[in-house]
């Protein structure tokens, strides 16, 4: 045993196992925060917590556990002893040998691991602490890996067990975010495979973990699950056992269900029918393909297009004509493509064979391996749908043996002369990998550009062979989608805003003059090597596109794709050649010592130039340099006025730990997005010269700042266009008619979307000013939301129309999970940001679950949420009505995000007040800040003008707009929100996290002798002040209230001792300001009381008018 039986902790009293289980019970860590980070695991086992206690600590289990499953080498475990003398608590090491799968580095190390029991009451709950030292690796000298084990009665014979964990420094290493990251991934995925081998033991060994005469099937929580607090992740969906326990074990066999596709045979054959279906019949409806009915659809989309043609004519294209011979040959350098005939399969249905060599452009590993295709069509009706399977193995790459990569493409018509086509495709496991992440995403990765690249050919093709895809007497502009797509449901990404082609294009240009004066980068009017005079205003009428998307030369990511008011050479000069990028980089961006040469021929007789620059950047980590210097090179690529024109840039930054072996490679396109205006794509990527151990982390910091000097860059360039605005938009043109003429398609394959709307004349002024924000372009310098167009085309139930992005969360709250979407309004999309309440309960889930629960269990629960969710739509309809330019407007809601109506929001690309002054703060002016507080003052005072009370104000809670204006969001829903788990609200403000900006009184440190001593813990306008105060010490400080705190217990033990954050030093907070806050801060029970809202806002207003003197 790993402490005496029945003996709780130090007191050694005897405790009875089985005394009051009809109790639920919840862990001390719950109660004082003692949780760690991150959780590992979160599950509820048949049995009570004693046994499971021992199943995971003291018998032979669970060394075979890690002998068997996860092939430790040379498991050593000492024996049990008292932690102390006389001590009830016990403690033990243990050592293992564990192999490490990794293609560079050591390939095993040795795992030192200390385990000691903190607290043993199992009439209550049990904890466990671990400690794990992994000496051999880089930086292991620094860093242990803790994990705390929590055991509680989750019903009369179940244990909820609550597994969390944190990686903990005793030095420096510059590889922390690599290290943690693999150490909390590896634990996930270690107690993920303990929970299901557990499942399996218990399942065998029933009798001794359900007591004789108990129907196992009851076994369930007696409540709902409450995840941890502020963790990422949530808890169970439903507690598992009987038979279903073995349905969810790992690597088990099973069957799986292929989807199908489409074929290339004979024309006009519906599937197995084979009657003739004749091209052309009931052409003025759209079709939709059957997987779209029957949700067989893969799990991912590749591709999702419009094409000119009938559908015969394009799945012809694509699986019967030598263009797809010819696509994989020149286009994908595929070596040896190998076909066979068709034939049938067993039907009118006909299948084929093919296999090729394809090149690898990994820096390790073959540099090539062998594919091998199988292509059987699923069903085929040309008058309806045909729909492909095409099966793929690459049986030479790491774990090749193991995975199929299945693709399913459907056709479908779009209108009487065009097809929609999509693609879906995943990746099929018949065994075992220990790299089945890495392999998933690089063949789907893998698999969309693949497909951007045939959907770019075949659009090249069908253009120069027009006559064979548009019927005779048939207007080639009439080629439209006749809807909208609606993206394939459950998937990331969305579909086409429209089929834009050929002469429609030129139709929708505003038919506007403009010169188009030369930049001084490359010499007037030469197009790159070529020395052809190109005249500037010939072709005004057209949209231009860059080399780069014809021929696949983006970089990987993308940095900024924005339209600006302007012509290219305008836009052009004012990035490269202008006065204003060297007063950005000096004044925005705080770079010092800016040197810049002279432009020079790239070589000699050469039309193109290039420069040198350099400047040193200021670094704000915690931990390296202060700061590092930059040296750039520009050049350009291509430089044609009447077309586009392409810049690269190259930065190095030796200084950086590996800034020897990379570089940062942006590529700058400039075209004609209208006759007045230009679309800029800033795409970026690092290439590596050398090897380096922290790939990862530098790829992704790096991504990171490009992106963010981009947006800092674009708002500069509006703000300059704005104040300058006749060099820019030329006379007589007025400049509310300044709008993209059609929808930026983004850049094949890349993240992120453009801007997306056909607009001109009185509708493109107003839709300029409703979206003058995220254009930037603002008025005037204060924005307020307008929220009426998207009233008048929705309902508040926008169920149908919000796109999701990305199966996970962007980011996860106390009560809930944020995911980015888009919002579809009528061939426009608005980034949104959907908040879903993040709840357990037995009415989730299937029937089989729902039997586990008795009647009354599950009729209470259920009236519960019901009533819940009555009380939420009313908390909604209050936030709809709402109206502010410092509160975040509610568009609506949609129920396909869980049990309660998720919340839709426009998207803030700014994120919250504490994650931007993190990355922001040293560069904001005094006036700046007291701005932030200023709009924090005046959205309270709103609220509370309404009646609403937020209950939950922190700095996750207010929001930056892009205008760098705050606003407040998640009000009022707190208090309802803890009725779910039945707990309390102090309990449920105890959250790591929003503790800080918490008001006392709303915090149950401990009971009063008089009930009617303290208020109630109800919040209330005077709590949402002392949060305010604490918003407002935030944002003058740019740190977190007890930042030197660095554990929440700290936290709440100075909290309860009615300790304030300490005052900062007067440069930052004056004296006066530090008054005004601590008056936020009194105590409920004495006499003076909190400022009022008029009080703080016109102290806010004051403050501000004094900073901008």
């Amino acid at each position: 045993m790993i402490c005496l039986p029945g003996v709780s902790d130090e007191t050694g009293e005897e405790a009875t196992p089985g005394a009051g289980l009809n109790t639920v019970t919840h862990c001390s860590c719950s109660k004082n925060g003692g949780h760690l980070s991150e959780i590992a695991l979160e599950t509820v086992l048949p049995g009570t917590p004693d046994k499971i206690y021992n199943l995971m600590f003291a018998n032979g289990f669970i060394k075979d556990f890690m002998k068997v499953h996860q092939k430790f080498i040379d498991v050593q475990m000492s024996d049990w002893a008292p932690i102390s003398q006389g001590s009830n608590l016990f403690q033990r090491n243990m050592s293992y040998i564990r192999p490490l799968y990794s293609n560079v580095g050591p390939k095993q190390t040795k795992c030192e691991i200390h385990d000691e029991s903190v607290h043993c009451d199992f009439d209550d709950h049990a904890v466990m602490l671990t400690t794990t030292k992994v000496p051999d690796v880089p930086s292991g000298g620094v860093f242990t890996v803790m994990t705390r084990t929590c055991f509680m009665w989750a019903g009369p014979i179940s244990t909820r067990v609550i597994v969390t964990t944190q990686v903990e420094w005793t030095g420096r290493s510059f590889i922390k975010a690599l290290i943690e990251k693999s150490a909390i991934e590896g634990q996930k995925v270690y107690y993920s495979d303990l929970d299901k081998a557990m499942r399996m033991y218990i399942q065998e060994y029933q009798s001794e973990s359900i007591p004789e005469g108990i129907d196992p099937t009851t076994i369930a929580p007696v409540g709902p699950i409450t995840p941890v607090a502020g963790h990422n992740g949530g808890g169970l969906e439903g507690a598992i056992s009987g038979l279903a326990l073995a349905e969810d074990n790992l690597d088990m066999p099973g069957s799986y269900n292929a989807p199908s596709r489409s074929m290339v045979h004979t024309r006009s054959v519906s599937d197995e029918t084979g009657e003739e279906a004749t091209p052309g019949a009931g052409l003025n409806k759209l079709t939709h393909c059957s997987c779209s009915k029957n949700d067989s659809h893969l799990s991912e989309v590749a591709l999702e297009t419009v094409l000119q043609g009938t559908p015969d004519k394009i799945y012809n294209l694509m699986f019967a004509s030598g263009f797809i011979k010819d696509f994989m040959k020149v286009h994908q350098k595929f070596i040896n493509v190998q076909m066979s005939d068709w034939a049938p399969k067993g039907s009118k249905l006909l299948q084929r064979n093919m296999s090729y060599i394809r090149p690898l452009y990994s820096d390790v590993g073959p540099k090539q391996t062998k594919c091998e295709i199988h292509d059987e069509s699923v069903h085929c009706d040309f008058d309806d749908h045909v729909v492909m399977l095409t099966t793929t193995k690459a049986p030479d790459v790491p774990s090749g043996g193991a995975f199929v990569v299945m693709t399913r493409t459907c056709f479908m018509w779009a209108s009487p002369t065009s097809t929609r086509v999509i693609v879906t495709t995943q990746v099929k496991w018949t065994g075992r990998s220990f790299i089945k992440g890495l392999i998933e995403k690089f063949a789907i990765e893998g698999q969309k550009v693949y497909y951007s690249d045939l959907d770019k050919a075949m659009r090249m093709y069908i253009q120069e062979y027009q006559s064979e895809f548009i019927p005779e007497g048939i207007d080639p502009t009439a080629v439209a989608l006749l809807e909208p797509i609606t993206p394939v449901a459950g998937h990331n990404g969305g579909g086409l805003e429209g089929a834009i082609s050929g002469l429609a294009l030129a139709e929708d240009n505003l038919d506007m003059p403009g010169s188009r004066n030369a930049s001084m980068i490359c010499l007037p009017g030469v197009s790159d090597e070529t020395g052809e005079e190109a005249t500037p205003g010939a072709g005004l009428n057209t949209v231009t596109h860059c080399s780069c998307s014809k021929n696949g030369s983006h970089l990987s990511e993308i940095a900024l794709e924005t339209v600006l008011p302007g012509t290219p050479d305008k836009i052009y000069n004012l990035m490269f050649t202008s006065g204003f990028i060297k007063d950005f980089m000096k004044v925005h961006q705080k770079f010092i010592d800016v040197q810049t040469s002279d432009w020079a021929p790239i070589s000699q007789g050469s039309k193109l130039l290039q420069r040198n620059m350099s400047y040193i950047k200021p670094l704000y980590s915690n931990v390296g340099p202060k700061q590092t210097k930059c040296e750039i090179h520009d050049e350009s690529v291509h430089c044609d006025f009447d077309d586009h024109a392409v810049m690269l840039t190259t930065t190095k930054t030796p200084d950086v730990p590996s800034g020897g072996v990379f570089a940062v490679m942006t590529r700058t396109c400039f075209m004609w997005a209208s006759s007045i205006s230009t679309r800029v794509i800033v795409t970026t990527q690092v290439e590596w010269t050398g090897r380096s151990f922290i790939k990862g982390p530098i790829e992704k910091s790096t991504i990171e700042w490009q992106k963010v000097y981009y947006s800092d860059l674009d708002k500069a360039i509006r703000m300059y266009i704005q104040e300058h605005q006749s060099e820019f938009i030329p006379e007589g043109i007025d400049p509310t008619a300044v709008a993209l003429l059609e929808p930026i398609t983004p850049v094949a394959e890349h993240n992120g979307g453009g801007l997306e709307g056909v607009i001109s004349g009185e509708e493109a002024r107003k839709a300029w000013e409703r979206d003058r924000n995220r254009l930037g372009l603002f008025v005037n310098s204060v924005t307020a939301w307008s929220l009426n167009d998207i009233r008048s085309n929705f309902a508040h139930d926008l169920t149908g129309h919000v796109i999701q992005e990305g199966e996970r969360p962007f980011a996860s709250g106390s009560f809930g999970d944020i995911y980015r979407g888009t919002l579809r309004m009528k061939g426009r999309t608005i980034d949104v940001a959907v908040k879903a309440i993040r709840t357990y309960s037995v009415d989730d889930g299937d029937d089989a679950k729902k039997k586990k629960v008795s009647v009354v269990e599950f009729l209470s629960l259920s009236v519960l949420v019901q009533q819940v969710v009555q009380k939420f739509r009313r908390e909604l309809k209050t936030w709809l009505n709402l109206d502010h330019i410092n509160i975040l407007p509610l568009f609506g809601t949609t129920t396909n995000f869980g049990q309660f109506p998720a919340m839709v929001c426009p998207w803030l690309e700014n994120g919250s007040l504490t994650a931007y002054l993190e990355r922001r703060y040293d560069n904001l002016t005094a006036v700046e800040r007291l701005t932030l507080v200023s709009d924090v003052a005046a959205g309270l005072q709103y609220l509370h003008s309404r009646s609403v009370v937020h209950g939950d104000l922190s700095g996750a809670n207010v929001l930056i707009h892009a205008n760098e204006r705050a606003c407040i969001s998640d009000f009022g829903l707190s208090t309802l929100l803890t009725q779910l788990g039945g707990s309390t609200f102090a309990t449920t403000h105890q959250a790591p996290g929003t503790l800080r900006w918490t008001a006392p009184e709303l915090l149950d440190f401990e009971e009063p002798e008089d009930e009617g001593d303290l208020p109630h813990a109800v919040p209330s306008p005077r709590s949402d002040v002392y949060s305010f105060g604490r918003i407002m010490l935030q944002i003058l400080t740019g740190k977190v209230p007890y930042h030197y705190c660095v554990r929440e217990a700290q936290v709440v033990h100075a909290m309860s001792r009615g300790v304030n954050p300490k005052r900062p030093s007067q440069e930052l907070v004056t004296d006066r300001q530090w008054t005004f806050i601590e008056r936020c801060w009194t105590p409920v029970n004495v006499d003076q009381s909190r400022p009022g809202d008029e009080e703080i806002v016109e102290f806010a207003k004051q403050e501000l008018e004094m900073a901008a003197l």
